[in-house]
């Protein structure tokens, strides 16, 4: 009886011995798991951005992770962030406050873009005789070279139309309404590229809605009459309500422009038959006369070539 007990008893140590080693077994499984994990080599960057109407965020990922990559969040612009960044690139696209890098004048104003929530520019608002215009509260760099893309959507029909400036007298700059454009005898101005939706005859337009790179006058003022036209472009879908990108490049070496719209060139080799100063400011300006049209900016980045 003795004998059986102490049996029974060793059994009993054996069994609780082998449970004990199991555990450590295991334990000893998972240590060597977590040292078995290595960070990764050679891992490729790749940079992730959302679309250039509405305020872009950018990430960056390595490409393993990209797998699961989730949908960048937006951000609205803070007056945290400075508007001019180093060479003279500007974009308010990202994180910046609209008021803060821009001169608003007449019937601009930021409004909310209802598509996304992010903070874009109306230049004129569905009204009649209603002229608006902003420009950069800095100068930047144009003698050089440069390139500027920017995100427009005018309201179908209606007139006048909105324009591209280029002008070194000053960020208050506004002129008239209606077919004017609101930059028609513009002193100090460099270019204009316009986006006329109205054919006023006694400015010489074409008899269509079009796009034209206007040089100054002899007196160095910009005007929206068609005489001081370096080239233009028949477009009808200016005015379709629909978002669309701009890309406007100045090659300084042969001193040409060219214009982009959606990826798609309309303007090439377009000559500029004299110099640019080093330094302007850019902006837009836009218009309505006795008819209404909504002028809207809803992303722009100005970079400047620099020696």
């Amino acid at each position: 009886m003795i004998g059986e007990k102490r049996k029974r008893i060793e059994l009993i140590n054996l069994q609780e011995v082998l449970k004990g080693r199991k555990r450590n077994v295991n334990k000893e499984k998972v240590t060597v798991k977590k040292t078995k994990s290595k960070p990764i080599k050679n891992s490729k960057s790749a940079i992730i951005t959302t679309k250039f109407s509405c305020v872009p965020t950018t990430a960056i990922t390595t490409k393993s992770q990209s797998k699961n990559l989730k949908a960048p969040t937006k951000t609205k612009p803070t007056i945290e962030n400075e508007f001019i960044k180093e060479n003279d690139d500007i974009d308010y696209s990202e994180n910046y406050n609209l008021e803060k890098g821009y001169k608003l004048n007449g019937s601009a104003q930021i409004v909310t873009n209802k598509e996304c929530g992010d903070m874009i520019i109306q230049l004129t608002p569905s009204l009649q005789g209603q002229v608006g215009s902003i420009w950069s509260r800095k100068k930047v760099t144009i003698d050089n070279g440069f390139q500027c893309e920017f995100t427009f959507n005018v309201s179908r029909r209606g007139a006048d139309g909105f324009a591209f400036i280029l002008q070194t007298n000053g960020i208050n700059e506004i002129k008239q309404i209606g077919g004017e454009l609101g930059y028609n005898q513009m002193a100090n101005g460099v270019i204009a590229i316009e986006f006329d939706t109205f054919h006023n005859r006694e400015m010489g337009d074409p008899y269509y809605n079009h796009i034209s790179i206007q040089r100054p006058t002899p007196n160095q003022s910009l005007s929206t009459n068609h005489q001081y036209s370096l080239g233009s472009y028949h477009s009808n879908s200016i005015n379709n309500g629909v978002d669309q990108r701009v890309k406007i490049i100045y090659n300084s070496e042969n001193k040409e422009i060219e214009i982009l719209i959606d990826g798609t060139i309309i303007l090439k080799g377009i000559k500029i038959p004299y110099t640019f100063p080093k330094y302007a400011y850019f902006g837009f300006t836009a218009s309505t006369g006795k008819q209404k049209q909504i002028h809207q900016i809803k992303g722009c980045r100005f970079n400047s070539v620099l020696n």
